[in-house]
């Protein structure tokens, strides 16, 4: 051992000598964080899909009964039976985006007093199926989305319905949103917005009634 200073010095073990030194975790990970000037780290693409599965996709939206998707739900009631039935009439449809090709307009109505599977968003939806031969899960959006995909149609255009979604639809509609490559917009009649807000049956069917008795009336 020698001294420095009047200080020893220990020398170093000889089984470390030439071994390289390990850098400091610390330092390790700063030395992984791009510089502004050299631009940013590319993700890898496992996550860039994750980021695309997390992102919301589904947009509820009121809308005022002009919007012409309101309008072909006021008018398929006017032109059924009896207009003045407690049906909720809904509007969807699908679009390719590359060779134009459309579901067309597919128009369809709810079961009253039937279970959420049967509401009238889910029923437009099943419309939409049919029409293009993709296969509708009533239990599970995002299977019914991934089957329309698989025919092609990437994009839901129209989505409308005159009620705004119970919660156990706006579950099945996230799903079935979150599977398409962009936004997907549900518009309901901005008239009834609070109708999920109201606590007794009879207070819905009051409110939902005197729209109905106008829609028609008009």
């Amino acid at each position: 051992m020698t001294k420095f200073l009047g200080l020893p010095l220990r020398a170093p073990h000889p089984a470390k000598l030439g071994q390289r030194q390990k850098p400091h975790p610390a330092k390790a990970l700063q030395r992984q964080k791009p510089h502004p000037a050299k631009g940013f780290v590319a993700l890898p693409v496992a996550q860039l899909m994750l980021q695309h599965a997390d992102r919301e996709r589904l947009k509820i939206a009121p809308v005022p009964r002009s919007d012409e998707e309101a309008q072909r739900a006021i008018q398929a009631r006017k032109g059924s039976n009896n207009p003045k039935l407690a049906w909720d009439w809904a509007v969807a449809e699908a679009w390719n985006g590359a060779q134009d090709a459309r579901s067309g307009v597919q128009i369809a109505h709810s079961v009253p007093a039937a279970s959420p599977q049967l509401h009238a968003e889910r029923m437009a939806i099943k419309a939409v199926c049919e029409a293009v031969g993709a296969n509708f899960d009533q239990t599970d959006g995002r299977a019914t989305a991934r089957s329309l995909r698989a025919q092609g149609y990437l994009h839901i255009i129209k989505w409308y319905t005159e009620l705004p979604p119970c919660p156990p639809c706006q579950q099945w509609c996230r799903a079935f949103a979150n599977e398409f490559l962009s936004d997907v917009v549900l518009k309901y009649c901005d008239e009834l917005e609070g109708y999920f807000d109201l606590v007794t049956d009879y207070q819905r069917r009051n409110t939902f009634g005197k729209y109905i008795e106008d829609v028609v009336r008009q």
